[in-house]
């Protein structure tokens, strides 16, 4: 796996992402996975607003969440991260990253509009707390706290 950082001005940022980077897809099984994870960090939003995700679902972005688009293209994952604050920064850097690995393991697919979660069709989730009960993102969730933990 390889990364790519842009838009990451504090050099001590860089560092950590990096670090989480590897310790990430280590835990997950897929630091030798021939891929590469494109990560753009913006600054973050004082509003509060809403926005689709590639699996089609809103989330709630405010002070205390920083805003995340992935996607996979073949091998090339993009992800692009509005931050507010470096601890939250790598906690979601780490909660894409799983998502990433999901995809690349087969585990998580979106079929002609539905998500699939290993050979499991879910439907469109009608709240955001139906969204956190996804077991993708429950999965992506566990990890992401564990791990930022031990970095920050």
């Amino acid at each position: 796996m390889k990364l790519v950082l842009k838009g990451v001005s504090a050099p001590e940022t860089a560092k950590t992402l990096n670090r989480a980077f590897r310790v990430t897809t280590k835990a997950l099984g897929i630091a030798n996975f021939a891929a590469e994870v494109h990560c753009q960090v913006k600054p973050g939003k004082a509003e509060v607003s809403n926005f689709a995700t590639p699996q089609g679902y809103f989330q709630r972005v405010d002070a205390e969440m920083g805003q995340t688009l992935d996607r996979l293209v073949g091998n090339v994952a993009k992800m692009q991260l509005f931050s507010f604050n470096t601890p939250q920064l790598i906690e979601t850097f780490i909660h894409e990253l799983v998502h990433v690995a999901q995809m690349l393991r087969g585990d998580l697919k979106r079929v002609r509009g539905v998500s699939v979660w290993k050979g499991r069709q879910y439907r469109e989730p009608q709240s955001y707390d139906e969204y956190k009960r996804l077991p993708w993102e429950v999965e992506a969730e566990a990890y992401a706290l564990n791990i930022s933990r031990r970095l920050v």
